[in-house]
């Protein structure tokens, strides 16, 4: 596959991705109450009546850790159900001062002891000082769940620690036969973002991804922040971390980039924190890309994926993301509704925020609508619970 075409396909996948969110099939304009409507949310205890709520409900279905997130259920769209399973459902925290964890449910734990023999061995005796496997009650349900958390303390053996680290995580991908994976990442950040232990109070957390592509035995994950990189002590040390994720079969590749004006510009007045919801869109276009030419591959024999540079491909996606929101200008002539890609850059273009607004709330219907009603029930209850201790 050409250069040319690889890129076109990138321009296609973000110009499509933002029309959708903004004009129907039916050539209507999109907005919350017609996502609402469409995925039956107003039949069901959410509260979507302002942008705050969308964005608040969104992150619910990010951080808990019991029903599958949206980013999961995103890149069930793309996968074999039979493959979904093996392939998701693992989540890497980072804090820079103290550790880092690979977590994930109960049943997942019990799944990797019962299907793979050198981690079943591995945790059999394990190092007390580098890592310590604990469960964390989730008492909020009536039937108690349990989330596994793999602890890494990375103040000592900072180097080998993070290379048993990726060698686990190398183990967990190896039960899955797909050529992409996902895998989120959370971040603790701290007031001090020189991360003097004296000054460690959190400030927040953040969510980023890595996506893994098998390469013959090796796994290549390639880390990049669509919020931008600012060169700092703080960023430095979480890019540190993520590039000495290496061992025999996995590496990570970290991709570099100025923080884009994008959606933070547009936001700087009325920020509601949507900066989750555009990596979540960043990621969307990404994960839809490979499979494309993944597509492409098994029509024409070839192994176009295999050979890309993702980084090459990644900036070029970046820069997609951040020009063709804002010179785009919708036209309405008679009954028909026309969107201009090549018009003069807007940066103060609303019609953008609407996008990702309603692109939040897309991701919130279809995440539900693909959930079972077990796992709908629990994600409700969640929110109700939360909802109720503010």
């Amino acid at each position: 596959m050409s250069d040319k075409k690889i890129k076109r396909i990138i321009e296609e996948v973000v110009k499509k991705k933002l029309k959708s969110n903004l004009i129907t099939n039916e050539n209507e304009l999109i907005n919350k109450n017609y996502l609402i409507k469409k995925f039956k949310l107003n039949e069901i205890e959410l509260k979507l009546k302002t942008n705050t709520d969308i964005r608040n409900t969104f992150r619910y279905i990010e951080n808990n850790n019991v029903i599958p997130k949206s980013i999961d259920i995103i890149y069930q769209t793309f996968v074999d159900e039979k493959n979904f399973e093996r392939c998701s459902g693992y989540e890497l925290s980072i804090d820079p001062l103290y550790h880092i964890e690979i977590i994930c449910s109960k049943s997942k734990y019990e799944n990797l002891l019962k299907n793979n023999e050198k981690v079943r061995k591995f945790l059999e005796k394990p190092d007390p000082e580098i890592l310590k496997v604990y469960s964390q009650d989730v008492g909020q349900f009536k039937e108690v769940e349990y989330i596994i958390h793999f602890y890494f303390n990375i103040n000592e053996n900072y180097e080998y620690t993070l290379r048993i680290v990726a060698d686990l995580l190398s183990e967990i991908f190896s039960l899955c036969n797909n050529l992409i994976i996902p895998l989120p990442v959370s971040l603790t950040v701290y007031s001090d973002r020189n991360l003097k232990e004296e000054n460690d109070e959190t400030s927040g957390y953040h969510r980023t991804f890595i996506i893994f592509k098998k390469d013959n035995d090796v796994y290549r994950g390639y880390y990049y922040d669509p919020e931008g990189y600012m060169k700092s002590y703080y960023l430095n040390t979480i890019y540190d971390i993520i590039k000495k994720l290496e061992s025999k079969k996995l590496e990570v590749k970290t991709i570099y980039a100025s923080c884009p004006i994008g959606i933070q510009q547009i936001l700087k007045n009325v920020d509601i924190g949507l900066c989750s919801v555009y990596s979540l869109f960043w990621y969307h276009c990404f994960i839809e890309i490979l499979y494309i030419i993944k597509k492409y591959e098994k029509r024409s024999g070839k192994k176009d994926i295999s050979d890309i540079s993702l980084i090459e491909y990644v900036s070029y996606l970046n820069e997609c993301i951040i020009k063709i929101p804002f010179k785009m200008h919708l036209d309405r002539i008679e009954d028909c509704y026309n969107i201009d890609y090549n018009g003069i850059p807007n940066l103060d273009n609303k019609m953008v925020l609407n996008i990702y607004l309603n692109y939040a709330v897309y991701v919130i219907g279809y995440t539900l609508r693909l959930l079972n009603k077990d796992d709908k029930n629990k994600f409700l209850k969640y929110i109700k619970e939360y909802e109720s201790e503010k």
